[in-house]
């Protein structure tokens, strides 16, 4: 039985925690830095998951505006100008999107400035590896002018056309297509200047959609090596908390102090995240 005002590791597959053992001063510190460090870790894949929720809802937005469009063309008339108010919200859906990656990239290197310095290896690396994507890929390079762009000129997506066409079996398909218009990027000054090269191989119009795609999987790419530069920030936490998972053989694991709450008693548990340390070791495959 747990005593008052000590400290526990405790097991949290029962209605109360469970004790496992006692813990002292010193261990109880490390686990709690444990957490604490992988919670950085943590703030890093939740702001990669923002962009890939941001991705589906961009590609969401479309898919319900194509629905409402063969409703409206087959009998169910949407009563409203839906065409207009999509031009909007892709917009809006895809700046979300563009938004999400720049502040991604710009938060792992300020990160990492601020940890190692501005003329450390790790810094360096991943400042490269942000330069060659940029230099390599289009995706990349468009994308990220557009976060600025969308902010300070206009909209990034001037081209949405509804298009209902012959399906091969008596019936039609209806797609909202999505474009850049490239006149529109090459009438402002910095783009023109910044990618006007790069857009001479493309029409006046071109699809959205594959930049997106390759840029998705440029960013895990990144990603994983951020998490590879600086996995000795977060392996011992790691480590340590998949140590206890271990001795507990269960992943619902905490820190319980006993304490008296007026009256009754109160376990104060703090969790221990091994779905965190979980997620580090996958990150760093």
């Amino acid at each position: 039985m747990m005593d008052l005002g000590k400290t526990y590791f405790t097991s949290r597959d029962t209605d109360f925690p469970a004790e496992i053992r006692e813990l002292n001063e010193t261990e109880a510190r490390e686990i709690k830095d444990a957490y604490t460090v992988l919670h950085k870790f943590d703030y890093f894949l939740r702001r990669f998951t923002e962009v890939e929720l941001n991705r589906d809802d961009y590609f969401r937005t479309i898919d319900r505006y194509a629905l409402i469009f063969k409703d409206d063309r087959t009998g169910k008339p949407a009563g409203y100008d839906y065409k207009r108010l999509a031009f909007i919200d892709i917009n809006r859906a895809f700046i979300n999107l563009i938004s999400s990656f720049k502040s991604f990239i710009e938060h792992i290197l300020n990160y990492l400035e601020q940890l190692y310095g501005s003329s450390s290896s790790q810094y360096l690396e991943i400042k490269k590896l942000s330069s060659s994507l940029y230099d390599g890929y289009l995706s990349y390079k468009l994308l990220i002018r557009l976060r600025d762009f969308a902010i300070h000129a206009q909209y990034p997506i001037q081209s949405v056309h509804f298009d209902r066409e012959h399906d091969g079996k008596g019936g039609f398909n209806y797609k909202v297509n999505v474009q850049f218009n490239k006149s529109v990027f090459l009438d402002n000054k910095t783009l023109r200047k910044k990618l006007g090269s790069d857009l001479n191989s493309y029409g006046e119009l071109f699809d959205v959609e594959p930049f997106i795609n390759e840029l998705m999987t440029l960013l895990k790419r990144f990603f994983e090596a951020f998490i590879k530069v600086d996995k000795k920030s977060f392996l011992p936490s790691a480590e340590l908390i998949k140590k206890l998972s271990e001795e507990a053989k269960t992943e619902n694991i905490g820190v319980t102090i006993l304490e008296m709450d007026g009256a009754y008693l109160k376990h104060n548990t703090k969790i221990i995240p091994v779905k965190m340390g979980k997620d580090f070791y996958e990150a760093l495959e």
